[in-house]
């Protein structure tokens, strides 16, 4: 599994480098106005046989929930979904594209 933690701002709203502490697992530094994206990715060998079986026909899966909080888009990253799940996948052969 692979956790990234994305932090996008505006230019007036950055933070100098060398005001951050890293430590073992954890950077602290001045408070940041940013929006903030967590990307997880799995791979199959990852997951309950159950999920491994359905997800087999499945070339990519993308799962993407997006809060109700509202909060000013950053350029140029504007388009925006509706609050909520949202799940869109790829077939992985073109027979299966067509069922």
């Amino acid at each position: 599994m692979r956790h990234r933690i994305t932090f996008f701002h505006r230019n007036e709203h950055g933070i100098e480098p060398s005001s951050l502490k890293l430590e073992d697992r954890s950077i602290t530094g001045p408070e940041l106005v940013a929006v903030r994206e967590h990307r997880v990715t799995l791979a199959l060998e990852e997951l309950p046989a159950e999920l491994r079986e359905l997800l087999d026909d499945i070339h990519e899966l993308h799962i993407r929930w997006n809060s109700p909080q509202a909060h000013q888009s950053l350029g140029p990253w504007n388009s925006r979904l509706p609050p909520g799940l949202h799940a869109f996948y790829t077939p992985q052969t073109a027979s299966a594209a067509e069922s």
